[in-house]
C-alpha cells in the first residue's frame, strides 16, 4: 500500500491517538476480529494490520454486522452506515451473538475504569459517574482469545488500583492495556510498562493508579515516516489528529 504523500513532504509528529492505533496494530495477528461502537482507533489498527502489514484478518462491525468494510475514510463509530462501503457481507445480530459465544480471535474494549488485573468497568464508578453499560463486554471478555484494552484517558481515575464495578472480567486473555501515554503488557503477574507513547516514564507513574513493573531497555516507540504516512493514508479525514 502506498502512502499517497508527495515526495519530500514533511509529516507532522504522530498524535497520541495515532501512536495508540499503531501500538494496537502491532498486537494483532491473523484471525477474526470484532470492533465495537466508539472505535476509530481500533478500526485504524485493524485496517493498518490488514492493508499495510498484510495480515489475513476478517473484521466485523459489531453494531451493524458489516464484514470487511473498505471505507474511504474513518468515521467515529463502527455503527455508522458509511462502513457498509466495500463490505463483503452483512451479518444479522443473532449471528454476531453466536460468534461472540464462540469467541473471536481479537476483541477491543475500553471503559471508564480499568485496573492492573485487566478488569473493566463500563457501568458506574464509586462517585456515581455512569458509563455506557455492559453491552457485549461480559461475554466478549470471557470468550475472546485475545483482549486488547484501549483507554482514551490516562489518569488515576481511569487506571485504578481496583475497579469500582466489574463489568468485564478477564479469563487470562487480556494481552495489553494501551493509553495515550503508555503500553502495558499483561501477563500472569502485574502489568509491565513496555512502551512510553507520550510524555515520560515519570509522568506515567504519577498518573497511573495501579502498580506495574517496567521492562528493561528502551521504552521509546519509534515511528518511521513510512509507517505514519501509511497510517494517514487510511485516516484520510484526520480523525486521529
Amino acid at each position: 500500500m502506498t502512502s499517497g504523500m508527495p515526495s519530500g513532504t514533511t509529516l507532522s509528529p504522530p498524535t497520541p491517538s495515532e501512536r495508540m492505533a499503531l501500538a494496537l496494530s502491532r498486537r494483532l495477528g491473523p484471525g477474526r476480529v470484532i470492533v465495537g461502537a466508539a472505535s476509530a482507533i481500533p478500526i485504524t489498527a485493524v485496517l493498518y494490520a490488514k492493508n499495510v502489514r498484510g495480515l489475513a484478518i476478517d473484521w466485523i462491525c459489531s453494531g451493524t454486522g458489516f464484514v470487511n468494510p473498505l471505507p474511504d475514510q474513518l468515521w467515529p463509530s463502527s455503527t455508522q452506515f458509511e462502513y457498509r462501503n466495500g463490505a463483503t457481507s452483512v451479518l444479522p445480530y443473532h449471528e454476531i451473538a453466536t460468534l461472540f459465544e464462540r469467541g473471536f480471535d481479537y476483541t477491543f474494549f475500553g471503559g471508564i475504569e480499568v485496573d492492573g488485573a485487566g478488569r473493566l468497568n463500563t457501568t458506574v464508578t464509586s462517585s456515581g459517574a455512569m458509563g455506557p453499560g455492559p453491552a457485549g463486554l461480559p461475554v466478549g471478555m470471557a470468550r475472546s482469545r485475545n483482549v486488547l484494552i484501549y483507554m482514551t484517558r490516562h489518569h488515576r481515575r481511569a487506571l485504578v488500583d481496583k475497579v469500582s464495578h466489574v463489568t468485564g472480567r478477564p479469563a487470562g486473555n487480556v494481552r495489553a492495556i494501551i493509553t495515550p501515554k503508555a503500553e502495558f503488557e499483561i501477563g500472569r503477574g502485574q502489568p509491565t510498562l513496555v512502551r512510553v507513547l507520550s510524555g515520560t516514564a515519570a509522568q506515567i507513574a504519577e498518573s497511573t493508579g495501579f502498580t506495574y513493573a517496567t521492562a528493561a531497555g528502551s521504552l521509546d516507540q519509534p515511528i518511521s515516516e513510512d509507517e505514519l504516512a501509511a497510517l494517514r493514508a487510511i485516516d484520510r479525514g484526520g480523525m486521529l489528529r
